[in-house]
Formats: structure tokens, sequence, C-alpha cells
């Protein structure tokens, strides 16, 4: 996930709605993150850069309060400052979930803790489907427990609790074609038919075999809201992660359904929490990243304000909530209106998987990633990418060969649908889990499972059905030409562009 910091040597990327510009290394220093001058990079200094109207919050000291200040603050959090005022020689410690990208440099706690393979309990209220209780991800390979150098310890628990209220959508209404033809609802399936997100693997593809190993299944949520009629909330920016409700600049208003709670963060609990809802024109979708509620009537909060999506466009609009690729929170999730039905689905998926999979030839990433990692080449980062496939980067798109037979290959509905979408749309990979371990230089036994990225209700369906994931994972390869201009890497497209939007 993002905090609109590009971390290459020299330049950084912010991103802030759809403006983008570089910032300057010497911007980017612990000492200008500690904006009180206490010598710690800390809460106190997230809460002054939180507020738009203090002026000792601009930290890169250009006279004006912006998104960069933000980021100054929260890629230097934890750190003590030294007299040049660059960073002290600190591993980065990741989240339990995938660390924010090259966007970001991770926080450094000072705590300890033993992680163990998590198994997350999630309370789900949901109208459509009926998914409430313990959602325990189905470990295949065994994953012995650990205990971690103290100074390079993750901070995560192994048992967090989620309580992310989702509110099903309700997929009752009717398509009526437009003057061109559309069939197609853009608040089940937003953007263009011919966004990456939409388009089928092409005659000429070229396959490579990824060679994904056998792990364990763990269900990444995305946070959508893209009910045109849900209530107009205000959407605070508090610049504060892990996530928490209250303070921060107005950023205008967002449609989210009453009843809808995302939980906060907390120093043992770091959830990304990626998300993405419809501004008051029903078209442009807003994504933002460490979102929380604690009111379900009341307004949303989030730690980073990214990019705004039209959602007839392309999906690929800008720097958007998924900041170890920069790719959006809403294209290619699994939907939940998609477990509930019996269709095919219709769209390319998304895949987190272990850090160390990933290569950092390149520069860590492919289109239609705009970013790796900030770990990505330090053999010293949880986020290391260790990976020896060169086509196998941030970014690539992954794909069932059109040989495999998804009825035989798996045996559960959910599962065979899946394996479908995986062969006629393939899936982007847009993030990782931190999974390298510097200590042994070796990747890690307790934290590496394979993810697929879904609404939040996805969760207990496609966990349930996680063993039989992992097989499809097993057997996919890498569509090794996939381009801009050779989307899905060309030629005829295996089934028809999805039809035009008719709403």
């Amino acid at each position: 996930m993002s905090r609109l910091l590009l971390a290459a040597a020299t330049a950084f990327i912010v991103v802030a709605s759809v403006s983008v510009r570089s910032v300057s290394a010497d911007e980017m220093t612990a000492e200008n993150a500690d904006v009180n001058g206490d010598g710690m990079v800390n809460v106190a200094d997230v809460g002054i850069v939180g507020n738009r109207a203090d002026m000792r919050g601009d930290a890169n000291e250009d006279g004006e309060r912006t998104a960069v200040d933000n980021m100054i603050v929260i890629a230097f959090f934890g750190e003590v400052t030294d007299g040049d005022g660059t960073p002290p020689s600190v591993t980065p410690t990741p989240s339990r979930t995938n660390t924010p990208g090259a966007a970001t440099v991770t926080p450094t706690p000072t705590r300890t803790s033993t992680p163990v393979p998590p198994t997350p309990t999630r309370t789900s209220t949901l109208g459509a489907l009926t998914a409430t209780g313990t959602a325990t991800p189905t470990p295949v390979a065994p994953t012995p427990t650990r205990t971690p150098t103290p100074t390079r310890t993750p901070p995560f628990v192994a048992t967090p609790t989620r309580t992310n209220t989702p509110v099903a959508p309700t997929p009752t209404r009717t398509n009526t074609p437009a003057a061109g033809g559309g069939t197609r609802d853009k608040y089940l399936q937003p953007f263009s038919s011919t966004s990456p997100w939409n388009h089928p693997i092409g005659s000429s593809a070229q396959y490579v075999d990824a060679n994904l190993p056998r792990t364990n299944y763990y269900q990444e949520t995305e946070l959508i809201y893209l009910d045109p009629n849900a209530p107009l909330r205000p959407l605070r920016d508090n610049g504060a992660w892990p996530a928490t409700c209250g303070g921060g600049s107005a950023e205008g208003e967002v449609r989210i359904p009453n009843g809808v709670l995302i939980e906060e963060g907390s120093d043992s609990y770091m959830p990304n929490n990626a998300a993405g809802a419809l501004r008051a024109d029903g078209r442009t979708i807003q994504e933002f990243l460490y979102a929380s509620r604690c009111n379900g009537t009341g307004e949303v909060f989030t730690g980073l304000t990214l990019c705004e999506q039209d959602i007839y466009g392309s999906g690929l609009d800008g720097f958007c909530a998924h900041g170890g690729s920069g790719l959006s929170a809403v294209g290619g999730s699994l939907r939940l209106w998609e477990i509930t039905s019996t269709q095919p689905i219709k769209h390319a998926l998304k895949i987190t998987m272990p850090s160390y999979l990933l290569s950092k030839c390149n520069g860590g990433q492919r289109w239609p990633a705009i970013n790796a990692d900030s770990g990505y080449s330090d053999t010293g980062s949880w986020q290391y990418y260790a990976g020896t496939n060169c086509n196998l980067r941030m970014g690539s798109l992954l794909a069932m060969p059109a040989s495999a037979n998804c009825d035989t290959l798996v045996s559960a509905a959910l599962a065979k649908r899946i394996c479908k979408a995986l062969q006629d749309y393939g899936a982007y990979v847009v993030d990782v889990h931190p999974s390298w371990n510097a200590d042994c230089q070796c990747p890690r036994t307790d934290w590496r499972p394979m993810t697929l990225n879904g609404e939040a209700g996805t969760e207990a369906p496609t966990e349930a059905v996680g063993s039989q994931v992992l097989t499809l994972f097993e057997n996919l390869d890498v569509i090794a030409n996939n381009s801009a201009s050779t989307i899905g890497g060309g030629g005829t497209p295996r089934v028809p562009l999805s039809p035009p939007i008719s709403n």
C-alpha cells in the first residue's frame, strides 16, 4: 500500500488526487519530518502535520501545507533524527498485512513480539450473504513458529479481530441499454471495456511458468463503496497510520452506506484498509488508504487521500490505493455480488503475494504498475524481492494456461469460476506481504500467504475454498508480453470484450 513516496535514490513522486509533482531528496529527510524538533518522528509530529492550519507542519518548508508534508512525516515515523538530518540505519519493519510500497518507508516500532501465522477473525454483517463468524485461512504447508531477533519484529499480532461492517451491494438494478447498446452496470463492473481490469487474455499471449509455491491462503480485503444512493458523508484526511478515527482536514464527501464500520488500527494491528468510494457526481471514485470509520452514520477518515478515478475510464488514473504498485483498490477486486452469482467473473483479478517471490530486475515493476515496494532491492528489508524470474515483478499479469481444465483442476463451484476468470482474464500482482527474513537472508516461514483481493464480505466464502485456490496459484503462468500496447499479450481476445456501460 502507498504513502505516495516513490522511494527512488534521487527523486520521489507524490500524487494527491490527480496532480503529480516531484519531490527532491533534500526534502525527504528525518530532520524535516521531525516538525516539532524533539529529536523523534512520532505521533506528535503526525498530529501536527495532520492539522492543515498548523504551519509547523510545513515539513519541506515550501510555505504551503500539502500532502507532501504529510508524506514526509509518515515516511520517517518512529525514527530518531541525527545530526545531518538523515534517518538512522534501521531495518524497515513491515505491518502484518502488505506493507505500503515504495511510496512508503515502513515504520519501525520498538516493541517486541513473536509472529505466528495469522488466523484473523472477521465479523461481517452482510445484507445478501450470511458470512458471520470466524474465517481461518487454510494452511497447506507447515508454517513453524520462529522467534525473531528482537530488533526485527514485525508489528502484528496473531489473531486480530476485524470489525469492518460491509453492507452487501444489491445488484437488482435493471440495466437499460444506452444509445450505444451498452448492457453493463458501471457500479457492478466499473471502467471501460478496454481497461486492463476488463481486458481478456489474447491469442498472442506468451506464457511463462510463474513457479509459485504452495504456502497458505489469506484474503486481502478491499473497501469498495459504489452505491450511488448511499448518503454522502465527510471524508477527513488525518494523516494517521495505523488508521484512526478523528481529526484531519476536509477532503469533500464520499458516498458510504449507513452501518458500515471500518476498524481503527493500533501498534499491533496495522491494516492497509485500501478503499474507493463514489463522490457526489456518481462517476468519480475517490481512492484512499488507511481508512477508518467508528460511527455507522458518521464521517470517514483516511490516512492518505489518493487518486480520483473516472468510473468510465481506464482504471489507471494516477497513483491509487495499492502502494506496492500504485494500482487501484477497486479495479480487479472480487466483488461480493460475484460471490453470490453463478455467472462467469468477467474481469481480471488481483493478487497480493509474498515479497520474496517477485524479481527486483528492471526496477522490480512492470506495466501497469507505476511503483515497486521501497525495500524491493534491499536485502535488509522485509519487502525484499528475491525472485529469479524477471517476468514476475510488481504489476505482472498472471494467467491460467489455456490448456488447463478448470472442471477437473478444482471441484468447488466458486473455485471453478475463479479458475475460469484466471484463464480468460488473468490477475495482476498489486501488492506484497512482507516475507523476507533479513536475519537469515531467506524467506520467512511464519508469514507468506497467497492472496486474492476482494471486497469486504468475500473473505469467508473465498477462504472456505482457499486450498483449491492455492492449487490454481500453483498452475499460474506469467504473461511475459503484457503491455499497454498488447494488453493481455495482444492478438484475438479469448472471450469478447465486456459490453459498454449502460448507465
